[in-house]
């Protein structure tokens, strides 16, 4: 008797069988990358994210001496939560400094090693006190946010 036929069609099997055990070892491969990889590094975002706030604070309030006296709670920005998070917050004119938070020398120096904040920067000019400044606002952050279980 002639059974070739029957033997081609459990051949055409394995092919099938083949791409399902791919599927499965490429979704097992994928699942512990994300769960053991490597961190995700949001400081970046994270000035920019500051240095906008700042930035609309800055242009939506008139500048003089009282505000910056209290311009945390002005801007909406806490303080300790700066302070506590890593972050760095200069703004400052050729003149004076304004409001200084955590070490902006760090930021000058982010290319030169990469676990140093990274750190955003703008000019704006602006009224201060009655006449035209340009403020220097710096803002950087340190925090890191770790997607695996294992580098926190």
């Amino acid at each position: 008797m002639n059974r070739k036929g029957s033997e081609t069609g459990d051949m055409a099997l394995v092919f099938v069988f083949g791409f399902i055990l791919f599927l499965i070892v490429g979704s097992l491969a994928l699942g512990l990358e994300m769960f053991y990889g490597q961190p995700l590094d949001y400081r970046y975002s994270d000035s920019t994210t500051l240095i906008n706030s700042v930035v609309r604070c800055l242009n939506n309030n008139q500048i003089n001496d009282i505000f910056f006296t209290d311009f945390y709670s002005e801007c909406g920005i806490s303080k300790n939560a700066l302070l506590e998070n890593k972050f760095v917050l200069q703004v400052y004119s050729d003149k004076n400094t304004y409001v200084s938070i955590g070490d902006p020398v760090q930021c000058q120096l982010q290319d030169k090693n990469p676990e140093y904040p990274r750190c955003s920067n703008t000019d704006l000019s602006l009224e201060v006190n009655g006449h035209q400044e340009i403020l220097h606002v710096v803002a950087g952050s340190n925090q890191r946010t770790y997607a695996g279980v294992t580098n926190g």
